[in-house]
């Protein structure tokens, strides 16, 4: 089951769903343990090969340094691997990463999740061993991972917020936020900006530049916050986006 979670996640890697994070340590770990004592177990060898290119790639894959990071715990121990080979080194880069993580998030929220293999095959994740009461990273499948925050945010301008947006500007750029079709009904002043899914918004070429109530409109549509929307119908892209870690 190890090898199959693990074949899942470097699928979810390569259609850029998720990114997978190694700590500096935790990929050397993996780059210098010496498999080869472990020739006969084939699965093992698998394993590390696996393990190996994401330690030593960069697509799809977020390195972190945490070795100026004082301020943190341990991080719990999901149950099953109290007792397994260097875990006392997961859990303190995973305290690590945690200090880091809740430095760039809101309480109660989280934008990094622990793969958990038992979520991966069964939807029900495992318990982490943590009498205290610690916080920590949610253990999740494929399920979990649309409730966790976005770990990258936009890089908008703050005046871009106070920009107007002209009726030209939305049918010269309108497909940057999803649309596929714009229609004009004939005989009227009125067209229409169609999305995938059915959805449908009205642009009139009578308001002009287009009101912000209207905009506002395409935030559940586009799932864009407003400053993006502005950002893309008034350059014709969407904005560049930052780690927030």
């Amino acid at each position: 089951m190890v090898m199959d979670t693990l074949v899942k996640i470097q699928d979810q890697i390569s259609v850029n769903e998720i990114e997978l994070i190694f700590t500096d340590q935790l990929a050397d770990m993996v780059i210098d343990f010496d498999w080869n004592e472990r020739d006969d177990y084939p699965i093992l060898i698998e394993i590390y090969h696996l393990l190996n290119q994401w330690a030593l790639q960069s697509v799809g894959i977020v390195r972190i340094d945490t070795s100026n990071v004082d301020d943190y715990h341990n991080h719990p121990i999901p149950e099953g691997c109290e007792a397994l080979g260097s875990i006392d080194v997961w859990s303190e880069e995973l305290g690590r990463l945690l200090s880091i993580h809740d430095c760039n998030c809101s309480t109660n929220h989280y934008f990094i999740g622990v793969a958990c293999e038992s979520a991966y095959n069964s939807g029900i994740p495992r318990n982490y061993i943590n009498p205290r009461h610690l916080r920590v990273f949610p253990l999740i499948g494929p399920n979990n991972i649309p409730f966790l925050d976005d770990a990258y945010t936009w890089n908008v301008r703050p005046e871009i917020r106070n920009r107007s947006v002209s009726f030209e500007n939305v049918l010269r750029n309108h497909r940057v936020i999803g649309t596929y079709r714009l229609e004009r009904p004939s005989g009227s002043s009125h067209f229409e900006l169609k999305f995938k899914g059915g959805r449908t918004w009205p642009l009139s070429s009578n308001i002009d530049p287009v009101s912000e109530e209207f905009l506002r409109e395409l935030i559940p549509i586009t799932g864009y916050p407003l400053e993006v929307i502005k950002y893309g119908l008034l350059f014709g892209e969407l904005p560049e986006t930052k780690s927030r870690i």
